[in-house]
């Protein structure tokens, strides 16, 4: 008509849209995607700029696997809607990701920490786009300002590390993985973050100065047994290249090769302990080394 119902067109591509996704899996038709699209640009026509409208057309070609119209609907929203440009920009980062535009995903990156300099997560994301084009220094640089700007991102900690691992830097990766153990709330991310630290010192001498650093932990968290766990693993790796020998070679702390040839001091509570641990190789470790 000559005045269209603007909520009855909305309505319609709504309808549309909600026959492309079908209420029950296998049910939706991926044409009526098409059908949505035309009423929504039918409605842009008839009110420009309209940003619930440009919202939607954004979802549905999203909907559709059409990432390329997203990113120029999106450019059509940072123009119509400037003060939610934080928001589109991250979009067309992740828009751009998925496409393997690499670049112009880094572009959308930069452009929204222009937006948000003191954003610890906007640092990480930035981290996260040049790290999978393999740019390490650009990765490092970026993830050392979002903890410098939150020293809580574990997460960010733990990628960090395996820059500094995979670029022959352990000397780096070392205090960053020993913060996240002590200060994580996370006992995934800590089981994952001791891990490392155990593969990074793997001489005796390491070993026995990371368990000086663990052994407090445990002790002093029982009500976390991530800690107690992770020590365990440090005792096997510090005990197994013994095993095999004979009882009087236990007489001394340390063998010729500077080996231990007996358990730390302390280390019988934490073992006694993983004796009654749900985990199997937790009480395999335990009754190994309590037998020696």
């Amino acid at each position: 008509g000559q005045k269209p119902d603007i909520d009855a067109v909305r309505f319609l591509a709504e309808a549309y849209r909600a026959l492309a996704t079908g209420r029950r899996r296998g049910q939706g038709d991926s044409r009526q995607f098409g059908s949505a699209d035309r009423v929504l640009e039918h409605l842009l026509e008839l009110v420009l700029g309209d940003i619930e409208s440009l919202q939607a057309l954004e979802r549905s070609r999203v909907l559709r696997g059409d990432l390329t119209g997203a990113l120029k609907v999106l450019d059509r929203l940072l123009e119509a809607d400037p003060k939610n440009a934080q928001s589109y920009l991250g979009r067309m980062a992740e828009h751009s990701l998925a496409l393997y535009r690499d670049d112009d995903a880094i572009h959308y990156a930069q452009r929204l920490l222009a937006l948000r300099p003191n954003d610890a997560q906007a640092h990480a994301r930035l981290g996260d786009l040049y790290r999978a084009r393999q740019d390490t220094a650009h990765a490092v640089a970026s993830y050392e300002r979002a903890l410098v700007l939150d020293s809580t991102e574990f997460e960010v900690s733990l990628k960090l590390a395996e820059i500094y691992v995979s670029t022959a830097q352990p000397q780096k990766a070392d205090p960053v993985l020993r913060e996240a153990v002590r200060k994580s709330t996370d006992d995934e991310l800590v089981k994952r973050a001791a891990r490392m630290l155990l593969q990074l010192n793997r001489g005796t001498q390491e070993l026995a100065a990371l368990e000086q650093f663990m052994q407090p932990l445990a002790l002093g968290r029982p009500q976390r047994p991530v800690y107690r766990r992770a020590l365990v693993e440090l005792y096997a790796a510090l005990m197994r290249p013994t095993a095999a020998r004979t009882l009087d070679s236990r007489s001394r702390p340390l063998d010729a090769r500077g080996e231990p040839t007996a358990l730390p001091q302390g280390a019988s509570k934490p073992l006694l302990e993983a004796l009654a641990d749900t985990d199997t190789s937790q009480r395999r470790i335990a009754v190994e080394l309590l037998g020696q």
